[in-house]
C-alpha cells in the first residue's frame, strides 16, 4: 500500500506541477527551453504576459518558442515584444480586420516565422518597428532589436516584414510575398531604414499611390522606401516584382536623405519599375553622398523624369 500511495503521490505532484507552468512548458531561459506556445490560447497568454512585461521588464530577453502552426488566430496583433520570439519555422495565420501588425516593436530577436492570412488593414508583416522607444510610458528602454529568417505572405499597407528598422537593428535573410500597397514610404522589406538589411527578398508587388513630390520621407522601394541619416546598409538583396509609384521609385530603394555612412551593396533587382519622376532600377533619388557598389539592374524601368538603369536622380 505504501508504494502504491507513493507512486500516486508522485504522479499527482507531476501532473501538478505540470498545469501550474506557464504556457505550454519550458522555462524561458534559453532558447532551448523556451516557454512554449502551442495554442492560441497561448498566444493570448503570450500577448497580456508582453504587456505585463513591457511595464515591469519581467520577461525581458526569456525565450518563446512557437511549437506548432496556429491557424484563425483573430486577435488584433500580440503587443510590444520584450523578449526572444523563436517561429521555429511554424505559421501565425490571422484573420482580422483590424491594424493588425503582429508585434508592435522589438528589441530582441524574432526568427523563423511565417505570417499568413487575411487583414484589411495591415500595416506590416511581422512587426512595426525593429529597435523601438518608449521610455517615456514605460520602465523598459528597448534599444535595438534582430529579425531573421521571417515570411510575410500577406497583403499589408506599408511593408512586408517591418515599418522601421532603427539605428544599430538587422533584419537579415527575410521574405516578403505578400503585396503592399498603399499611400508613399513603403517597401517590401522595410519602409524606412537606418539600421541595416542583409540578404532580404521581395517577391510581393509594391504599389505607392502618392510617392514623390519633394516629400523628404515619401520614397517606395522593392526593400525599402526610404533611408535616413545613420543608414548602415541594404547588403545582398533582390528584387523581383514590380514597384510602382508616382515619384522617388527604386527598383530596391525609393529615396536616400541624410548622412548615410552604409551603402548598396551586391543588390539586383529584375522587376518592372515605373514612376513619374526619379525613377531608377536600384535607386529612385539620392539627397547625399552614399554608395552603390555591385549593383546589377535587369529590369525595365519607365518614367517621365529623371529615369535611370541605376539611379533615377542624383
Amino acid at each position: 500500500m505504501k508504494i502504491v500511495f507513493i507512486l500516486v503521490a508522485i504522479l499527482f505532484s507531476s501532473e501538478f506541477l505540470h498545469s501550474q507552468q506557464p504556457f505550454g512548458g519550458g522555462t524561458g531561459e534559453s532558447k532551448e527551453d523556451a516557454y512554449q506556445l502551442w495554442t492560441k490560447e497561448h498566444l493570448i497568454e503570450f500577448r497580456d504576459t508582453l504587456w505585463s512585461s513591457f511595464s515591469n521588464g519581467l520577461h525581458t530577453d526569456k525565450h518563446f518558442c512557437l511549437m506548432q502552426d496556429v491557424d484563425n488566430f483573430t486577435e488584433d496583433g500580440l503587443g510590444p515584444l520584450v523578449a526572444n520570439f523563436h517561429g521555429n519555422k511554424k505559421q501565425i495565420t490571422m484573420v482580422t480586420d483590424g491594424i493588425a501588425t503582429l508585434f508592435t516593436g522589438t528589441n530582441c530577436t524574432i526568427d523563423s516565422l511565417t505570417v499568413d492570412g487575411y487583414r484589411i488593414n495591415g500595416y506590416t508583416g511581422i512587426v512595426s518597428s525593429v529597435s523601438f522607444r518608449w521610455n517615456e510610458y514605460a520602465t523598459v528602454i528597448i534599444s535595438r532589436g534582430t529579425l531573421y529568417y521571417c515570411i510575410n505572405n500577406t497583403t499589408v499597407g506599408y511593408s512586408g516584414i517591418a515599418y522601421s528598422n532603427s539605428y544599430h537593428s538587422t533584419i537579415s535573410s527575410c521574405l516578403n510575398n505578400g503585396s503592399v500597397s498603399g499611400v508613399d514610404r513603403i517597401g517590401g522589406i522595410a519602409s524606412d531604414n537606418t539600421g541595416q538589411i542583409i540578404n532580404c527578398i521581395n517577391t510581393g508587388k509594391i504599389t505607392a499611390s502618392n510617392s514623390g513630390d519633394n516629400n523628404i520621407f515619401s520614397g517606395v522601394g522593392g526593400i525599402v522606401g526610404t533611408v535616413a541619416n545613420g543608414h548602415q546598409g541594404v547588403i545582398n538583396c533582390i528584387n523581383t516584382s514590380n514597384i510602382e509609384g508616382q515619384g522617388f521609385v527604386g527598383g530596391i530603394i525609393g529615396l536616400i536623405r541624410g548622412i548615410i555612412p552604409g551603402g548598396i551593396t551586391n543588390c539586383i533587382n529584375s522587376g518592372y519599375v515605373k514612376g513619374t519622376n526619379a525613377v531608377g532600377g536600384i535607386l529612385g533619388i539620392i539627397w547625399y553622398n552614399t554608395t552603390i557598389t555591385n549593383c546589377v539592374n535587369t529590369g525595365v524601368i519607365e518614367g517621365e523624369e529623371d529615369v535611370g538603369s541605376i539611379i533615377g536622380r542624383e
